[in-house]
């Protein structure tokens, strides 16, 4: 029965370890957008940016743009069960629309993560 509380408190512990690391590694992607054009800036779970149309887009004092995409995607519990639960991620950018260069850019949202 030990070894069986063990075996589970260990299971537990690294889920927790690995959700940690898909988040930071989202984060890390999003920080080598920087200083890339929009027409080559690849995001997770929603392509490449190029395809398609921001979900919003809003004029800042400074000249620059920010461009709100919505990523919804299903995940499954288990491998061979049907998708259960839906997770949500809103990404922002800032861009420069002259050169459309990436200026900033983050998350907000529990399916702000990918696999690693």
């Amino acid at each position: 029965m030990k070894k069986l509380l063990a075996l589970a408190a260990s299971l537990l512990i690294s889920g927790c370890s690995i959700m940690t690391i898909a988040y930071t590694t989202f984060d890390e992607d999003l920080e080598r957008l920087l200083g890339k054009s929009v027409s080559e800036a690849y995001i997770f779970n929603l392509g490449y940016l190029r395809d398609i149309e921001p979900n919003d887009s809003q004029d800042l004092v400074s000249g620059n743009k920010i461009y709100t995409y919505k990523i919804e995607f299903k995940t499954r519990e288990l491998f061979f069960t049907e998708p259960n639960e839906m997770w949500h991620c809103t990404v922002k950018l800032e861009v420069d629309p002259q050169t459309e260069i990436i200026k900033s850019a983050s998350s907000i949202g529990e399916g702000c993560w990918r696999p690693v």
